[in-house]
């Protein structure tokens, strides 16, 4: 499949090192991640989440892959955030303290399972599927 086909980084480390130690050498290269942290530790914004580290992830094992196009991450996280405030507001959790801090609830159950379908639901029709691509092989 040509979105599994290596190019750049990706292939130079594996012609190098070999399959597997390349391949495990490529992800480090995902620490690109930090990027942002650091942005957000200086700026004092929340620059950093958790769903950028399965993005940056997919960037760097599948580059080439039509779900790893900036454009389909842009949208999906756009999608995503906003779709994400709309169930807090739906349930009335926007004003509430963090999960961490109150807990899970069956509003918050209610709000992550609206959001999670509403995110997929939207994606597909926008034709922007963004989902983190699972490795068809193991280190």
């Amino acid at each position: 499949m040509a979105s599994d086909e290596q190019h750049g980084l990706h292939k130079r480390l594996a012609d190098r090192f070999g399959e597997r130690a390349g391949r495990a050498l490529y992800t480090f290269a995902a620490l690109t991640i930090a990027v942002s942290a650091f942005a957000a530790y200086f700026s004092g914004q929340p620059l950093i989440f958790p769903s950028l580290g399965p993005t940056a992830y997919l960037f760097f094992e599948s580059p080439m892959s039509r779900r790893a196009s900036p454009r389909n991450a842009l949208i999906g996280h756009l999608v995503g955030i906003l779709v994400g405030a709309l169930s807090l507001v739906l349930f009335g959790l926007l004003d509430n303290p963090s999960v961490l801090q109150e807990g899970v609830t069956f509003t918050r159950v209610g709000a992550a399972t609206l959001s999670t379908a509403l995110t997929g639901g939207i994606l597909l029709l926008l034709r922007a599927s963004h989902p983190r691509r699972v490795p068809r092989y193991s280190l």
